[in-house]
């Protein structure tokens, strides 16, 4: 807003995927309690898929893949045992056993049926990176990260992995408070990611005091609606005053590349963002900052 003047007019909207459900709801507390510009322009936040609390989440990683027929007899309980680890490893802050035990789960359930996705079981894992790796170190991509051009993307630093561990295991909850008391909050979700579940999401959200609610019902106490677009059933709505909880039926981990056509209908129709998205590869987790449009 500084730099551009133009824009002053317009209010502010800060939407994102996966571990931006850390990003999002810390930014958006920081702002509502200690910026004044910002606070009177921030409108609403949107997360899809996202990372809030790992305590509740990890909770379903194993009943998920059970219920998906994924994992069974012997091969569950060895699931049921990573799940187990990964409780005992962040209540004793061992963060680098926490995130190893967290790959061996996802690798786990990936290699059980035929190098399945676990961020979208309808598709086969890519177990090539090199997209990633190309575009992060062309020219381009450099220049609009502001990375010199000395640096060079090398895909899974172990090391930057290991730093995020404290992190990682941090809960959300408390940035949601004043979120849900001033601004407009959406959380969509697709059905098919087992890592991020919408199984945990709830969870999460279950959690949260109802006194929140801006004197409402709760969101999870609300009737679901179905979204049915040209005779497609394409998921479910929840709405609690401000809160919105959308579920894509088709999407996993990243709903507009897996739905672009529903997620789409929730960008034109539900009025908390307007923003065009690109199609971008399955792995790639993103926080966008962005405007609504007039």
């Amino acid at each position: 807003y500084e730099v551009h003047d133009v824009l002053n007019s317009y209010p502010l909207f800060i939407f994102g995927e996966s571990y931006a459900g850390h990003y999002i709801p810390t930014l958006a507390s920081e702002i509502l309690y200690n910026s004044e510009f910002l606070r009177k322009k921030l409108k609403g936040i949107a997360i899809g898929n996202g990372l809030f609390d790992t305590a509740t989440q990890e909770q379903t990683f194993s009943p998920i893949a059970r219920a998906y027929g994924f994992v069974f007899g012997p091969k569950s309980q060895k699931l049921t045992n990573i799940q187990l680890d990964l409780t005992r490893n962040r209540i004793s802050k061992h963060y680098k056993d926490y995130l190893d035990r967290f790959d061996d789960g996802i690798g786990f359930v990936r290699d059980q049926v035929a190098n399945i996705n676990p961020y979208n079981l309808r598709v086969q894992n890519n177990p090539s990176k090199s997209y990633i790796n190309q575009f992060l170190n062309s020219k381009e991509a450099k220049a609009m990260f502001n990375i010199p051009e000395n640096y060079t993307y090398s895909y899974r630093n172990n090391d930057v992995w290991l730093s995020f561990g404290e992190d990682f295991v941090d809960s959300q909850a408390r940035h949601f408070e004043l979120a849900i008391e001033k601004i407009d909050v959406l959380l969509y979700v697709g059905r098919n990611d087992i890592v991020c579940t919408y199984q945990g999401i709830w969870e999460f959200l279950l959690e949260l005091p109802a006194e929140w609610f801006n004197n409402s019902e709760h969101v999870c106490r609300q009737p679901k609606h179905q979204l049915k677009l040209n005779d497609r059933i394409v998921g479910s709505i929840r709405r609690s005053h401000n809160v919105l909880v959308l579920l894509f039926n088709e999407a996993g981990h990243l709903a507009p590349a897996d739905d672009p056509v529903a997620t789409k209908w929730m960008v034109d129709h539900l009025s908390l963002i307007h923003i065009s998205e690109p199609t971008r590869q399955a792995e790639i987790s993103y926080a966008v900052f962005c405007l609504k449009k007039k």
